[in-house]
């Protein structure tokens, strides 16, 4: 069994091609993973020994002996168009055996259908979407006694901490407004187990949002790294005591006050979040008849 991470440019897929997909987490992806992966394929019949028949299989009328046939079909007014099918009574053989001289498993088609399990091995770092190919592990099929290929499709399952792009991947790390005015010591959890330790030096803040760097410490691929990036979320508090804020005033830079002339409007401000939400929740009391349209006074 031959196996690869992808085709060969000049590599076709064989009419005996066999498909199925894999699901794997990002920390399978990191470390790279063996799998088996169970797949439906067509093997020349056993009982039969790929044969179809006992005895000497007769020309196909259907198709004359071709193993296709041309059939003319109108795809608009005064146009016609002709397609090249497989014969659908030898299915292609070009003979085909009496129903008394039939095989009874596979019907003549000389192939009968089994489950298999295929061993597919994932490199590390391997991409979403990407593709395994196991040679030879696919289906066989009349014209040739060798076996189609398995091609198996990677896809990457959402992962609740990590997000990836590349070899990149992204975290968002919490921290409390204490933190981010005075400095912090965390530790960090890594794909493969390991621990970091993110430390940023009292007398630096740290501003809602702001993304570190941490270099190699990505997905790994054929000897290339990517980098982690830190995204930081600073909690607020709801509330804070008076005398709390009167503390803070006093380390704090001053804060500036504005010059008002009296002619200002007051406005009340209230939690939300934000104008897609907004909307959202208009036009659902909208649809509950919570919300009713302005009218006008008539005189």
């Amino acid at each position: 069994m031959e196996e690869d991470a992808g085709p060969p440019m000049h590599k076709q897929k064989s009419p005996g091609h066999v498909t199925t997909t894999l699901y794997l987490t990002l920390e399978e992806l990191y470390a790279g993973v063996s799998k088996q992966v169970s797949i439906h394929r067509d093997r020349f019949c056993i009982d039969c020994k790929g044969v179809g028949g006992t005895g000497t299989p007769v020309v196909c009328t259907n198709c004359k002996g071709e193993g296709r046939r041309v059939r003319v079909i109108q795809v608009a007014p005064g146009m016609l168009q002709q397609m090249v099918e497989v014969c659908p009574i030898c299915t292609g053989l070009k003979t085909k055996f009496p129903p008394e001289r039939c095989c009874q498993t596979c019907r003549g088609t000389k192939l009968a259908p089994e489950t298999a399990n295929v061993l597919i091995h994932v490199d590390k770092g391997a991409s979403d979407k990407s593709e395994v190919w196991v040679y030879q592990e696919g289906s066989d099929y009349a014209e040739n006694k060798i076996s189609g290929d398995v091609s198996v499709t990677i896809h990457q399952l959402a992962h609740p901490r990590f997000e990836r792009k590349g070899l990149d991947l992204m975290s968002d790390v919490e921290i409390s407004l204490s933190e981010a005015l005075c400095g912090f010591t965390k530790l960090f959890s890594l794909l493969d187990d390991r621990v970091l330790k993110l430390e940023v030096p009292a007398g630096t803040t740290t501003v809602p949002g702001s993304v570190k760097r941490v270099s190699d410490e990505g997905m790994i691929h054929k000897g290339c790294r990517g980098h982690l990036f830190l995204r930081f979320k600073v909690t607020f508090p709801d509330t804070l005591p008076v005398e709390d804020v009167v503390q803070l005033k006093l380390v704090l830079p001053p804060v500036e006050t504005p010059q008002l002339v009296g002619t200002e409007e007051e406005c009340e401000m209230c939690d939300s979040a934000g104008p897609m939400q907004a909307e959202k929740e208009n036009e659902e009391e909208e649809e509950g008849g919570g919300r009713h349209p302005v009218q006008c006074g008539q005189s």
